[in-house]
């Protein structure tokens, strides 16, 4: 190098291109600022945000190419390295297709990932005027290249912020651009980053999310599960790492902790009885860690017999972190937000790991001694002897692939889409295997995640498994139960306006709220028009209640009253047979007392009687003969076919007041025998009445 090429100044050119290199990506994220996908979102301050960054890093951004350029005069050792110049790599690009076939069939899967791209392509810009800016910081020159792509999409497949927090992605961004320059070590006499930059970035952001208790500022849990939204989610995740295996020798880290996550969910279940996982045997967002975000070719072992110790740990951690994370979960009340965490086992691992691959190489290196001996070295002889056989570099690389591709068609697939765990019956057999008494040898997980099954169904609109989990939560977070019974309602699921409409009923009880108890009215009046019987019993017990004023009712609204309880009482409904009964059987002395007292649906049920006795007395005129006026006989067989209903549905009294019916034979035939069997068994139930009343039955029974 002559003295001449020492002072070259930089060109002109390229402080053009450089100038270009800042001024592109700063308008196009002002340009983003003003879309209608960001002005129309409900977050004001995502427009503002943005049009913020696009200037703050304009600003630092050409700040950093001044820099660079005054760097450059005093150093004169990198005139001769351009201002920008573009430098591909084949790594790069590789990365970004294989992402970027996820991205497409999860865009396609989840509209929310749909309606993010705008915002990716902004934080794309964004990325690359950071690393400009770093670049020409540090280093006074900036190799233009593809790098903060992947960077990008890595950081977004595993989780972004909701609009309204979404200023925080940028941070998330600038520190994995950062994690590059920031921490780096000599490997093999080379000087390369230490971590996986976007693992970095989201292992940091997620301590921070969970000890903060804001991971509900993010998508990260929705994103976990979308990736398994689409068609073929498992096959889409294996391309992508087959693509980066291809080219790169990460396929052992792949399939190694493919094959011992298997290994140790079969382990899990011999010894707990349950599975480790909801759903799957490997989670759908761990398999994308395993293929895309661990087997970063930099900060990963470089031996391959020591990719395969990385893969091994890696599934072992993520085993270990969900437990872990798990644990630290709440579920969300109308109080609390709750946490969700356990998404996250695939990410806190992975910066320990890129700090273990050194030595993981020279463990193996101790193990089995240089690259030219052990598992790396005879691996390397049998691609070079497949190769040189068939006279084509890439043979061997094609056996690896069909090997992997047999094993994930063989044995893979089918756990994850096979799994027992996707069968709601699964949990709630789990769940009830440990009754009061046994409720230590459950296992933790079992009835919590019988749970999550109802809340996924739920979520895509499957309304019974709503009306099974408000009825869960009916006892412990009665706010939560009349969340989900409102939905499943809404969605026209009748039982479900049935169950809201008794909660609120009791509930405007408890607290005399009147304006309540009409909306309860209205629940229960939508259910019984459907024959959802006990909603029919529990509209005309609510239509008694002292809240309502019934001071403006007329003859019609009792009528309709009476004929809420017989419908139900038609339907089977027991407990509104039983009143009807009750009313039926009420002395004539006492009827009359209660009609005066201003019962008026007691005067009614007195009509029907009086009806009811002239119709049985015209339909036989010898029957004046036989019994005096009135004739309480129809009556009597009205009430005996209601308690029969309420009998067999094993209510005490109705069972007493029916045997002894049948011992007198009212309404109907005597039955002496049945009606000893009936009696005894309401006094088996605890009916005092029923016992003193079956002893006497016994020393008087023919």
């Amino acid at each position: 190098m002559n003295e001449l090429q020492k002072a070259r100044p930089t060109s002109s050119a390229h402080r053009l291109y450089a100038l270009i290199s800042i001024v592109i990506p700063s308008c196009c994220l002002f340009i983003i600022s003003i879309q209608d996908r960001v002005l129309k979102s409900n977050h004001q301050a995502l427009s503002s945000s943005l049009k913020i960054l696009a200037g703050t890093s304009f600003i630092v951004a050409l700040s950093a190419l001044f820099y660079g350029l005054q760097k450059r005069k005093k150093r004169e050792s990198i005139n001769f390295e351009a201002l920008i110049q573009w430098r591909p790599r084949s790594s790069h690009f590789i990365q970004t297709t294989a992402q970027g076939l996820v991205y497409l069939a999860w865009i396609m899967a989840w509209p929310v990932a749909q309606e993010h791209l705008l915002l990716l392509w902004a934080q794309v810009c964004f990325a690359y005027l950071c690393d400009a800016s770093i670049s020409w910081f540090k280093h006074g020159s900036y190799r233009l290249n593809l790098a903060p792509i992947p960077i990008v999409f890595s950081t977004n497949l595993f989780l972004f912020f909701k609009d309204e927090y979404f200023v925080w992605q940028w941070a998330l961004i600038a520190v994995a651009l950062l994690s590059r320059e920031l921490f780096r070590w000599r490997r093999e006499g080379r000087d390369v980053h230490i971590f996986n930059p976007s693992a970095i970035a989201l292992s940091l952001c997620a301590l921070v999310l969970i000890n903060t208790d804001t991971m509900h500022y993010t998508w990260g849990e929705m994103i976990a599960r979308s990736h398994g939204f689409s068609e073929y989610p498992y096959e889409v995740m294996f391309a992508a790492g087959l693509l980066v295996s291809s080219f790169f020798t990460v396929g052992f880290t792949i399939v190694s902790a493919t094959i011992g996550s298997l290994l140790l969910g079969e382990l899990y279940f011999e010894y707990f009885g349950i599975y480790r996982y909801l759903d799957t045997s490997i989670p759908i967002a761990v398999f994308l860690g395993m293929n895309l975000l661990v087997t970063d070719p930099v900060s990963s072992p470089w031996r391959r017999d020591s990719k395969i110790l990385y893969g091994l740990l890696y599934g072992l951690s993520v085993f270990i972190l969900y437990g872990i994370l798990r644990d630290l979960e709440r579920s969300p009340t109308p109080n609390d937000v709750g946490l969700s965490a356990a998404f996250c086992d695939k990410l806190l691992a992975v910066p320990l790991l890129n700090l273990c691959s050194p030595w993981l190489d020279r463990i193996m290196r101790m193990i089995f001694g240089d690259k030219e001996k052990g598992l790396s070295a005879w691996v390397n002889q049998q691609e070079a002897s497949l190769s040189n056989a068939v006279k084509g570099p890439w043979f061997a690389r094609f056996i690896f692939i069909g090997a992997w591709a047999g094993l994930f068609l063989a044995w893979v697939r089918p756990s994850v889409y096979e799994h027992p765990g996707k069968n709601v019956e699964f949990w709630v057999k789990a769940c009830e295997s440990g009754g009061a008494g046994e409720a230590s040898t459950r296992h933790p997980y079992a009835c919590e995640n019988r749970n999550r099954m109802y809340l996924r169904a739920c979520e895509s609109e499957a309304l019974p498994a709503c009306h099974n989990l408000a009825l869960i939560f009916e006892e412990q977070q009665p706010l939560l139960s009349i969340k989900y019974y409102a939905h499943a309602c809404e969605g026209g699921l009748a039982q479900s306006c049935n169950h809201l409409g008794g909660m609120l009923f009791m509930k405007a009880e408890k607290t005399q709220d009147s304006v309540l108890l009409n909306e309860a009215e209205k629940y229960l009046r939508q259910a019984c028009s459907k024959d959802v019987y006990e909603a029919c019993t529990r509209q005309a017990t609510l239509l008694r209640s002292q809240l309502l004023d019934r001071s403006q009712w007329t003859a019609q609204d009792w009528e309709g009253l009476w004929t809420l309880l017989n419908q139900a009482c038609d339907g089977g409904e027991p407990y509104a047979c039983f009143e009807l009964s009750q009313y039926n059987l009420m002395h004539p002395q006492d009827a009359n007392m209660r009609c005066r007292d201003g019962d008026e649906l007691m005067c009614l049920v007195l009509q029907k009687r009086q009806q009811l006795s002239v119709q049985a007395i015209q339909a036989n005129t010898q029957h004046i003969m036989a019994k005096p006026y009135p004739n309480f006989e129809p009556i009597f067989k009205e009430a005996r076919a209601q308690l029969a209903v309420a009998c067999s549905a094993s209510l005490p009294l109705a069972c007493v007041n029916l045997a002894w019916m049948l011992w007198r034979g009212d309404g109907g035939i005597t039955d002496q025998a049945r009606a000893l069997k009936l009696m005894k068994q309401a006094c088996d139930q605890g009916q005092k009445q029923a016992c003193e009343r079956l002893n006497w039955m016994q020393k008087n029974s023919r």
